[in-house]
């Protein structure tokens, strides 16, 4: 008769199952990308095993049992994970044309990455990389602007026109408001050519009856 499971090596088993279950889900082992809300959690025990393995106190049946997972369980998931992270924020780059905005595709990512780097919290080696391959991507003001063309484009598309002062929804209030306040920047001269064309081409029209 096969001796009882204790408790300790029920819950390991029981988060060993929920690693193969990531694994599976995402096709890599946690890291920090913030996929799933309990992968800090798995990430936090997997370098628990890393650490046991490295003083030579995790059982051998449980070493090989992470290898059946995944063979570079030993690696540093966080640094593999925020490479991978960064080589699809490059393709999301490359296929849009720009920095994705915040709420576009790879932009939550790059803005925990500005959030880390404000705090102190990304190397220089990532720092660099960044810059390497994804130019203007610490401006932040330049992202929001153009999450406002997007949100503007956005509006558009549904509603078939351009916001106005009468618009009760709260958001396309903001649209509205962020759009005549470039139109005001416009009449001022403030309104830079490039932010002006790059309204004229997604929002023809956008400049108002009275900018001719």
């Amino acid at each position: 008769m096969p001796a009882p499971v204790s408790h300790n090596d029920q819950q390991w088993l029981s988060t060993l199952e929920e690693l193969i279950d990531f694994k599976a889900r995402f096709g890599s082992l946690p890291g920090d990308s913030g996929r799933h809300p309990r992968e800090r959690a798995l990430q936090q025990w997997l370098k628990r095993q890393q650490r046991l393995e490295a003083q030579g106190l995790l059982r051998p049946s449980r070493a090989e049992a992470l290898n059946s997972v995944d063979g570079d369980w030993r690696a540093n998931q966080t640094q593999l994970s925020w490479e991978n992270n960064l080589a699809a924020a490059i393709l999301d780059y490359q296929s849009r044309g720009h920095i994705p905005a915040n709420g576009e595709g790879a932009g939550p990512w790059l803005l925990r990455q500005r959030s880390r780097m404000s705090a102190g919290k990304l190397t220089a080696d990532q720092i660099q990389a960044l810059d390497d391959a994804l130019p203007g991507w610490r401006n932040l003001d330049r992202l929001k602007w153009a999450e406002r063309v997007r949100e503007l484009r956005l509006y558009v598309d549904a509603a078939g026109a351009l916001p106005t002062s009468r618009v009760k929804d709260p958001a396309a209030l903001r649209t509205y408001t962020w759009l005549a306040f470039q139109r005001k920047k416009l009449r001022e001269g403030r309104l830079g050519a490039a932010q002006a064309a790059q309204l004229d081409d997604l929002v023809p029209g956008w400049r108002g009856r009275s900018a001719g």
